[in-house]
Protein backbone atom coordinates (compact mmCIF):
# COMPACT_ATOMS: atom_id res chain seq x y z
CA UNK A 1 0.00 0.00 0.00
CA UNK A 2 1.22 3.45 -0.99
CA UNK A 3 1.81 6.03 2.16
CA UNK A 4 -1.46 7.06 3.18
CA UNK A 5 -2.44 9.61 4.69
CA UNK A 6 -2.01 9.64 8.72
CA UNK A 7 -5.20 10.11 10.57
CA UNK A 8 -5.47 13.34 12.59
CA UNK A 9 -6.29 12.17 16.00
CA UNK A 10 -9.33 14.32 17.39
CA UNK A 11 -8.76 15.65 21.75
CA UNK A 12 -11.87 14.26 23.76
CA UNK A 13 -13.23 16.04 26.80
CA UNK A 14 -12.93 14.70 30.18
CA UNK A 15 -16.81 14.47 30.11
CA UNK A 16 -16.61 12.57 27.06
CA UNK A 17 -13.63 10.17 28.53
CA UNK A 18 -15.73 9.65 31.81
CA UNK A 19 -19.01 8.75 30.09
CA UNK A 20 -16.60 5.80 27.75
CA UNK A 21 -15.01 4.86 31.32
CA UNK A 22 -18.57 4.04 32.51
CA UNK A 23 -19.12 1.93 29.88
CA UNK A 24 -16.31 -0.24 29.73
CA UNK A 25 -16.92 -0.61 33.86
CA UNK A 26 -20.30 -1.98 32.30
CA UNK A 27 -18.33 -4.79 30.54
CA UNK A 28 -18.35 -2.91 26.73
CA UNK A 29 -15.26 -3.78 25.04
CA UNK A 30 -12.95 -1.24 23.90
CA UNK A 31 -12.99 -2.39 20.48
CA UNK A 32 -16.89 -2.00 20.28
CA UNK A 33 -17.08 1.29 21.87
CA UNK A 34 -14.29 2.71 19.34
CA UNK A 35 -16.65 1.35 16.20
CA UNK A 36 -19.34 2.95 18.34
CA UNK A 37 -17.81 6.36 18.94
CA UNK A 38 -15.02 6.99 15.86
CA UNK A 39 -12.44 6.73 18.32
CA UNK A 40 -8.89 4.30 18.06
CA UNK A 41 -9.03 1.39 20.32
CA UNK A 42 -5.73 1.66 22.07
CA UNK A 43 -6.66 5.53 23.17
CA UNK A 44 -9.54 4.14 24.81
CA UNK A 45 -7.55 1.46 26.65
CA UNK A 46 -5.30 4.67 27.80
CA UNK A 47 -7.77 5.95 29.20
CA UNK A 48 -8.92 2.53 30.87
CA UNK A 49 -5.72 2.67 32.64
CA UNK A 50 -6.07 6.62 33.68
CA UNK A 51 -9.69 5.52 34.70
CA UNK A 52 -9.25 6.52 38.18
CA UNK A 53 -7.71 9.77 37.67
CA UNK A 54 -10.40 10.77 35.12
CA UNK A 55 -13.54 9.90 37.43
CA UNK A 56 -11.67 11.99 40.17
CA UNK A 57 -11.24 15.19 37.74
CA UNK A 58 -14.75 14.46 36.67
CA UNK A 59 -16.45 14.09 39.69
CA UNK A 60 -14.85 16.41 42.13
CA UNK A 61 -15.35 19.31 39.21
CA UNK A 62 -11.66 19.68 39.31
CA UNK A 63 -11.35 20.26 35.53
CA UNK A 64 -14.06 22.05 33.14
CA UNK A 65 -16.17 19.04 31.62
CA UNK A 66 -15.76 20.37 28.23
CA UNK A 67 -11.85 20.54 28.89
CA UNK A 68 -9.57 17.86 27.29
CA UNK A 69 -6.13 17.64 28.89
CA UNK A 70 -5.48 16.73 32.51
CA UNK A 71 -2.77 18.71 32.55
CA UNK A 72 -2.25 20.36 36.63
CA UNK A 73 -0.47 23.25 37.47
CA UNK A 74 3.16 23.41 37.95
CA UNK A 75 2.98 24.54 41.38
CA UNK A 76 0.13 22.29 42.16
CA UNK A 77 0.32 23.38 46.26
CA UNK A 78 0.30 26.90 45.11
CA UNK A 79 -2.49 25.80 43.06
CA UNK A 80 -5.06 23.70 45.36
CA UNK A 81 -4.44 26.86 48.11
CA UNK A 82 -5.45 29.60 45.54
CA UNK A 83 -8.47 27.54 44.84
CA UNK A 84 -9.37 26.99 48.45
CA UNK A 85 -8.98 30.31 49.17
CA UNK A 86 -11.15 31.30 46.55
CA UNK A 87 -13.69 28.76 47.27
CA UNK A 88 -13.92 29.74 50.68
CA UNK A 89 -14.13 33.96 49.65
CA UNK A 90 -16.89 33.13 47.08
CA UNK A 91 -18.68 31.25 49.83
CA UNK A 92 -18.67 34.49 52.09
CA UNK A 93 -20.18 36.31 48.66
CA UNK A 94 -17.51 38.61 48.47
CA UNK A 95 -16.43 39.94 44.73
CA UNK A 96 -13.11 38.38 43.66
CA UNK A 97 -11.71 39.71 40.62
CA UNK A 98 -7.97 39.01 38.42
CA UNK A 99 -5.64 41.15 39.97
CA UNK A 100 -7.33 40.21 43.37
CA UNK A 101 -6.47 36.50 42.77
CA UNK A 102 -2.91 37.19 41.41
CA UNK A 103 -2.35 39.19 44.21
CA UNK A 104 -3.41 36.55 46.74
CA UNK A 105 -1.53 33.73 44.46
CA UNK A 106 2.00 35.63 45.05
CA UNK A 107 1.49 35.77 48.85
CA UNK A 108 0.42 31.73 49.32
CA UNK A 109 3.50 31.03 46.77
CA UNK A 110 5.56 32.78 48.84
CA UNK A 111 4.22 31.52 52.28
CA UNK A 112 4.71 27.65 50.36
CA UNK A 113 8.52 28.74 49.76
CA UNK A 114 8.22 29.58 45.83
CA UNK A 115 9.26 33.04 45.81
CA UNK A 116 10.48 32.89 42.39
CA UNK A 117 6.46 32.13 41.41
CA UNK A 118 4.74 35.11 39.52
CA UNK A 119 1.37 35.36 38.88
CA UNK A 120 1.23 36.48 35.36
CA UNK A 121 -2.33 36.86 33.06
CA UNK A 122 -1.32 33.73 31.49
CA UNK A 123 -1.28 31.72 34.97
CA UNK A 124 -4.80 33.22 35.69
CA UNK A 125 -5.94 32.17 32.18
CA UNK A 126 -5.07 28.67 33.14
CA UNK A 127 -6.25 28.83 36.36
CA UNK A 128 -9.65 29.99 35.72
CA UNK A 129 -9.37 27.53 32.67
CA UNK A 130 -8.56 24.19 35.60
CA UNK A 131 -10.97 25.08 38.24
CA UNK A 132 -14.01 26.56 35.33
CA UNK A 133 -14.11 30.16 36.42
CA UNK A 134 -15.45 32.39 34.65
CA UNK A 135 -16.39 36.67 35.61
CA UNK A 136 -20.19 37.46 36.36
CA UNK A 137 -22.07 40.52 37.09
CA UNK A 138 -23.18 39.91 40.51
CA UNK A 139 -26.74 39.99 40.87
CA UNK A 140 -28.55 41.15 43.66
CA UNK A 141 -27.57 40.83 47.41
CA UNK A 142 -30.21 38.36 49.22
CA UNK A 143 -27.47 35.86 50.21
CA UNK A 144 -25.40 38.73 51.82
CA UNK A 145 -27.55 40.34 54.18
CA UNK A 146 -28.03 37.96 57.39
CA UNK A 147 -31.22 39.74 58.82
CA UNK A 148 -30.49 38.57 62.53
CA UNK A 149 -27.02 39.63 62.71
CA UNK A 150 -28.61 43.45 61.70
CA UNK A 151 -31.29 43.14 64.04
CA UNK A 152 -28.97 42.01 66.71
CA UNK A 153 -26.57 44.90 65.78
CA UNK A 154 -29.55 47.32 65.93
CA UNK A 155 -30.62 46.03 69.47
CA UNK A 156 -27.13 45.76 70.90
CA UNK A 157 -24.64 48.44 69.42
CA UNK A 158 -26.48 51.11 67.84
CA UNK A 159 -28.58 51.22 71.81
CA UNK A 160 -25.06 51.83 72.82
CA UNK A 161 -24.09 54.51 70.00
CA UNK A 162 -27.65 56.32 70.91
CA UNK A 163 -27.14 55.85 74.50
CA UNK A 164 -23.82 57.29 74.97
CA UNK A 165 -23.24 60.06 72.05
CA UNK A 166 -25.42 63.00 71.27
CA UNK A 167 -26.57 62.62 67.25
CA UNK A 168 -25.05 66.02 66.25
CA UNK A 169 -21.23 63.72 67.15
CA UNK A 170 -22.59 60.22 65.49
CA UNK A 171 -21.22 59.85 61.73
CA UNK A 172 -22.04 57.34 59.02
CA UNK A 173 -18.86 57.31 56.07
CA UNK A 174 -19.02 55.07 53.41
CA UNK A 175 -17.20 55.07 49.83
CA UNK A 176 -18.94 55.35 46.47
CA UNK A 177 -17.52 54.73 42.54
CA UNK A 178 -17.49 58.02 40.41
CA UNK A 179 -17.35 56.05 37.08
CA UNK A 180 -16.69 59.52 35.45
CA UNK A 181 -16.19 58.81 31.47
CA UNK A 182 -19.25 55.66 31.35
CA UNK A 183 -21.90 56.27 29.33
CA UNK A 184 -26.07 54.89 30.25
CA UNK A 185 -26.19 51.71 29.68
CA UNK A 186 -29.80 52.15 27.98
CA UNK A 187 -31.06 54.39 25.15
CA UNK A 188 -33.95 55.36 23.19
CA UNK A 189 -33.87 53.31 19.79
CA UNK A 190 -36.18 52.50 16.76
CA UNK A 191 -38.06 49.57 17.41
CA UNK A 192 -36.28 46.64 15.78
CA UNK A 193 -32.92 48.38 15.61
CA UNK A 194 -29.96 46.39 16.45
CA UNK A 195 -28.63 48.54 20.04
CA UNK A 196 -24.55 48.22 20.08
CA UNK A 197 -22.82 49.98 22.83
CA UNK A 198 -18.90 50.90 22.71
CA UNK A 199 -16.57 49.44 24.98
CA UNK A 200 -17.50 51.41 28.74
CA UNK A 201 -14.37 53.29 29.79
CA UNK A 202 -13.48 52.16 33.35
CA UNK A 203 -12.24 55.55 34.24
CA UNK A 204 -12.87 56.22 37.68
CA UNK A 205 -12.51 58.07 41.19
CA UNK A 206 -13.79 56.86 44.87
CA UNK A 207 -15.34 59.39 47.20
CA UNK A 208 -15.56 59.11 50.43
CA UNK A 209 -18.75 60.62 51.79
CA UNK A 210 -19.56 61.36 55.93
CA UNK A 211 -22.28 63.25 57.23
CA UNK A 212 -23.86 63.33 61.18
CA UNK A 213 -27.19 62.18 62.27
CA UNK A 214 -28.70 65.37 62.46
CA UNK A 215 -28.03 66.70 59.31
CA UNK A 216 -26.35 69.38 61.05
CA UNK A 217 -22.74 68.63 59.64
CA UNK A 218 -21.39 67.12 56.09
CA UNK A 219 -17.74 66.41 56.11
CA UNK A 220 -16.25 67.63 52.86
CA UNK A 221 -15.97 64.66 50.47
CA UNK A 222 -12.53 62.78 50.07
CA UNK A 223 -11.80 62.12 46.94
CA UNK A 224 -9.49 59.60 45.22
CA UNK A 225 -8.36 59.43 41.82
CA UNK A 226 -4.95 57.94 40.16
CA UNK A 227 -2.84 60.66 39.88
CA UNK A 228 -1.74 62.43 42.99
CA UNK A 229 -1.32 65.65 41.36
CA UNK A 230 -3.56 65.79 38.15
CA UNK A 231 -2.56 68.57 35.52
CA UNK A 232 -6.33 69.63 35.71
CA UNK A 233 -5.14 71.20 39.64
CA UNK A 234 -2.39 73.75 38.13
CA UNK A 235 -4.40 76.43 37.99
CA UNK A 236 -6.55 75.81 40.94
CA UNK A 237 -5.74 77.50 44.37
CA UNK A 238 -8.32 76.17 46.11
CA UNK A 239 -10.57 72.88 46.21
CA UNK A 240 -14.11 72.29 47.63
CA UNK A 241 -13.24 68.84 48.96
CA UNK A 242 -9.85 67.09 50.26
CA UNK A 243 -8.25 65.11 47.11
CA UNK A 244 -5.47 61.96 47.34
CA UNK A 245 -4.25 60.12 44.30
CA UNK A 246 -3.46 56.15 44.56
CA UNK A 247 -2.49 54.30 41.50
CA UNK A 248 -5.99 52.23 41.54
CA UNK A 249 -8.67 55.05 42.45
CA UNK A 250 -8.96 52.97 45.22
CA UNK A 251 -9.67 53.85 49.16
CA UNK A 252 -6.94 52.17 51.37
CA UNK A 253 -6.38 50.96 54.64
CA UNK A 254 -3.47 53.51 55.08
CA UNK A 255 -5.65 56.48 53.40
CA UNK A 256 -8.58 55.88 55.59
CA UNK A 257 -6.29 55.72 58.46
CA UNK A 258 -4.72 59.27 57.37
CA UNK A 259 -8.81 60.88 56.95
CA UNK A 260 -9.52 59.27 60.29
CA UNK A 261 -6.75 60.83 62.40
CA UNK A 262 -7.17 64.07 60.71
CA UNK A 263 -10.74 64.36 61.52
CA UNK A 264 -10.03 63.20 65.04
CA UNK A 265 -7.84 65.90 65.66
CA UNK A 266 -9.97 68.69 64.49
CA UNK A 267 -13.03 67.41 66.63
CA UNK A 268 -10.37 66.83 69.43
CA UNK A 269 -10.27 70.64 69.52
CA UNK A 270 -13.32 71.01 69.81
CA UNK A 271 -13.77 68.83 72.42
CA UNK A 272 -16.04 66.65 70.74
CA UNK A 273 -16.98 62.70 71.27
CA UNK A 274 -17.47 60.93 68.15
CA UNK A 275 -18.68 57.83 66.63
CA UNK A 276 -18.01 56.76 63.75
CA UNK A 277 -19.72 54.04 61.94
CA UNK A 278 -18.64 52.55 58.65
CA UNK A 279 -18.95 48.93 57.04
CA UNK A 280 -16.77 46.50 57.96
CA UNK A 281 -14.50 45.98 54.38
CA UNK A 282 -10.48 45.71 54.58
CA UNK A 283 -10.01 49.34 53.48
CA UNK A 284 -11.65 50.49 57.07
CA UNK A 285 -8.89 49.13 59.43
CA UNK A 286 -8.91 49.96 63.34
CA UNK A 287 -7.18 52.98 63.76
CA UNK A 288 -4.91 53.31 66.81
CA UNK A 289 -4.66 56.14 69.11
CA UNK A 290 -7.96 58.44 68.27
CA UNK A 291 -8.77 60.38 71.23
CA UNK A 292 -12.17 61.96 69.90
CA UNK A 293 -13.35 59.20 67.50
CA UNK A 294 -14.25 55.81 68.20
CA UNK A 295 -15.12 53.65 65.31
CA UNK A 296 -17.89 51.38 65.54
CA UNK A 297 -18.12 48.31 62.16
CA UNK A 298 -21.70 47.34 61.19
CA UNK A 299 -22.27 43.62 60.28
CA UNK A 300 -20.81 41.56 57.43
CA UNK A 301 -22.29 42.70 53.82
CA UNK A 302 -24.22 46.14 55.10
CA UNK A 303 -23.26 49.62 54.69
Amino acid sequence: MSGGVKRKLENQSIEKKYEIILQLEKGTKPADLSRQHGIPANTISGWKKKADVIKQMYEKSVFDPARKKLRVAEHKDVDDAVFQWFTNTRATNLPVNGPLLMEKADILAAKLGHPDFKASQGWLDRFKKRHNIVFKAICGESAAVQQEQVDSWLKTQMRTILDTYETRNIFNADETGVFWKCLPDKTMAFRGEACHGGKKSKDRLTVLVAANMDGSQKLPLYVIGKSKNPRCFKQTKVLQCDYDGQPSAWITGDLFSAWVKKWDRKFQAEKRKVALIVDNCRAHPDVPGLKAIKIFYLPPNIT
